[in-house]
């Protein structure tokens, strides 16, 4: 009898310790592999081994995640377009999970990231038309404004302008506010709603203003190329009080300037020869005080740089105000580029305060600009624009994986970066201090819900990627 009791004893007593077992330990999921996008909008990764499924969210908006069973989700869903961003790089985070009996999140993975581009842009406005002095044009699905492009004629570029518009029974219709007289102007629509990019401006329409509130002298400039010619009218330059034109001509083009009382204008003694230009380039027409017209022999210079793999080139306008050539463009961190003129010279003399000189170390929006110096040099200085030369901290050093401490409250102080090696802890960090409150520990989201996990010593919190906690 006392043998059966033991022997039951220590069934039990083995059976309580697998049940302690099975209670007490987790299975450590891996963090989900080689994620991947697809033309589509379909985001993949390898299944990682014991998952019950996948946690996902998107750009830290973790009061909005998904749950899948299968390694793969499609972002052309109304919910998750909620949580992104048009027309910027978003991030996706994703964890591997198992889930307790009431299908609940119980285990989680390291969490990891995908980096995509998005956009969500509206339809383009058809069935643009003028006429009874007011514009139409056929609503868009989804856009709450509109506004209108309008360009100049004779111009490549043009200005945005607002609309006054109303809904009619088929179409919209509306003015164009605060847009100034005395021109001939192409018109586009374009549509516009919060969180949408605007749509892409619709076909031109014409929109001629010449004769509206015009008071002042008018100059015509007419210029043939071969069979081609074209009259426009020359825009005034308020910073030196006089009308001004560039054209690019070819060799036997000629240029005529006329007045409003269609009268020729005489071209000054020292200006090359107009009646068959003998050397083609890019030339500038000045309206002098005495009624003549100054013509220059303009320089073009452009700008190289590259865009990730793609090529980007910007033409510098020219300023007869500072008498230089400018030019803005927002390069990415260690992106190279060059200067070029008419004749593909490199220009590679540059000031001596330029903020880099060929190589941007630091991802910002830079000011280039061509001028000659005492020395009679063409030289470039590049100027970081103030609001976009601050040095964000990298996303990785070394090798190390960036760590962004944020206080997360209005008024807070900045916050800090610590760099830290893949898969590995990150040092306990010094207590935050703000009157009134308690501190409760770091957490990987705004709002708490899943705290950084630190213990006395170290965190228990493992870094697989770029990581902000709150």
């Amino acid at each position: 009898m006392k043998k059966k009791i033991l022997f039951a004893l220590l069934i039990c007593g083995i059976a309580a310790s697998v049940v302690m077992l099975l209670v007490g330990c987790k299975t450590e999921l891996d963090y989900p592999h080689y994620m991947a996008m697809s033309d589509d909008g379909y985001f993949s990764w390898d299944p990682v081994e014991n998952a019950d499924g996948y946690l996902i969210y998107f750009n830290n908006d973790e009061g909005n995640r998904y749950y899948v069973t299968d390694p793969g989700i499609s972002i052309n869903q109304a919910e998750i377009q909620k949580s992104l961003i048009s027309g910027k790089v978003n991030e996706m985070y994703i964890r591997a999970v198992n889930l307790d009996k009431n299908n609940v999140p119980a285990n989680f993975s390291g969490r990891s990231m995908i980096k995509f581009n998005y956009s969500r842009q509206l339809a383009t406005p058809n069935k643009v038309s003028y006429k009874n002095d007011r514009f139409s044009w056929r609503g868009v699905t989804g856009a709450t404004d509109y506004k209108a492009y309008a360009r100049k004629n004779g111009e490549t570029e043009g200005s945005y302008y607002k609309l006054n518009w109303s809904t009619g029974t088929t179409s919209m219709t509306g003015n164009i506010l605060d847009i100034p007289d005395g021109y001939l102007y192409y018109v586009s629509i374009v549509a516009c709603a919060e969180g949408y990019e605007d749509s892409e401006p619709s076909v031109e329409v014409p929109f001629d203003r010449t004769n509206v509130n015009v008071d002042a002298d008018r100059y015509y400039i007419t210029y043939t190329s071969g069979e081609s010619v074209k009259t426009e009218m020359m825009s005034i330059v308020n910073t030196v009080n006089a009308y001004y034109k560039e054209l690019s001509l070819k060799v036997g083009d000629t240029v005529v300037i006329k007045n409003a009382k269609d009268a020729v204008l005489e071209f000054t003694a020292e200006s090359p020869k107009m009646d068959g230009v003998e050397k083609a380039g890019d030339y500038s027409f000045t309206i002098t005080d005495d009624g003549k017209v100054k013509v220059g022999d303009e320089t073009n210079y452009y700008l190289n740089y590259y865009e990730g793999s793609t090529l980007k080139t910007k033409k510098f306008a020219y300023s007869m105000a500072t008498a230089s050539y400018s030019v803005k463009a927002t390069l990415e961190t260690m992106a190279t580029y060059t200067v070029l003129d008419d004749e593909n010279n490199l220009m590679s003399l540059y000031t001596d305060d330029s903020a880099n000189k060929g190589t941007a170390f630091v991802e910002g929006t830079f000011e280039f600009i061509v001028s000659v110096n005492e020395d009679q040099k063409t030289v470039i200085k590049v100027v970081a624009t103030e609001a976009e030369s601050e040095v964000q901290a990298p996303v990785q050093q070394d090798g190390k994986w960036a760590v962004t401490f944020d206080y997360n409250y209005q008024g807070a102080p900045d916050g800090y970066t610590v760099y830290v090696d893949h898969k590995d802890s990150i040092p306990v960090q010094s207590t935050p201090v703000r009157a009134g409150y308690v501190f409760n520990g770091w957490s990987e989201d705004e709002y708490g819900l899943f705290p950084a996990a630190f213990s006395k010593k170290q965190s228990l919190f493992v870094i697989t990627c770029p990581t902000t906690l709150f």
